[in-house]
């Protein structure tokens, strides 16, 4: 499952007119994409979808739900001020809340500065130690249990062991995430978690 952030009223810094496959392309559906001219342009096409939403970072960002959920909590921990709780808690899920343009705007700019001044990079530093401090979890299949046959032994989940990772070690933060997300508030007009 991915979180999609649509920009509200993105800053255009490019036209999809200077991206001539791309454009072509844009205004036929997955569906009618086929055949020996699509085969041949989608690596063109590809690369100009690269570079225009590069040009146009306001205009979508996105994360699995793994990424987002350590993104998002860290966003509204630096932004508490900006973020109300029930904009908080809405934009964990893929239903269209977000922020207006000046908080949108405010929020870019406080987390370009955290980048910069280093507390992102001393916050997933902080947020590393404490994954690393945690148990692992008892097996979800085999429940770290025999219950007198060779069910823990023979579990595929956990190879025998009774355990697995914790399961909050599987959302990562990175310091690069952060800085991309800013980019796209700066540019985005306000955005909308879909």
């Amino acid at each position: 499952m991915g979180m999609d952030i649509s920009g509200i009223n993105p800053k255009m810094r490019k036209s999809i007119n200077e991206f001539p496959i791309l454009e072509k392309w844009e205004c036929i559906s997955w569906g009618e994409r086929k055949g020996k001219e699509w085969e041949e342009e989608q690596d063109q096409y590809w690369k100009e979808d690269k570079e225009y939403n590069k040009a146009n970072s306001g205009i979508y960002f996105r994360n699995n739900c793994w990424w987002w959920r350590p993104l998002w909590h860290y966003c509204c921990v630096v932004g508490e001020d900006l973020i109300d709780e029930k904009t908080a808690i809405g934009c964990s899920y893929n239903d269209g809340n977000g922020l207006n343009d000046t908080d949108s705007m405010k929020l870019g700019i406080l987390l370009l500065t955290k980048v910069e001044d280093g507390h992102t990079e001393h916050w997933k530093n902080e947020r590393d130690l404490y994954l690393e401090s945690l148990p692992d979890d008892n097996c979800g299949r085999c429940n770290n249990n025999n219950r007198g046959n060779d069910k823990k032994k023979e579990c595929k989940s956990c190879d025998g062991k009774g355990t697995t990772e914790n399961f909050e070690k599987h959302y990562p933060f990175e310091v690069e995430n952060v800085r991309n997300f800013a980019n796209f508030l700066l540019d985005s007009g306000g955005f909308e978690v879909w």
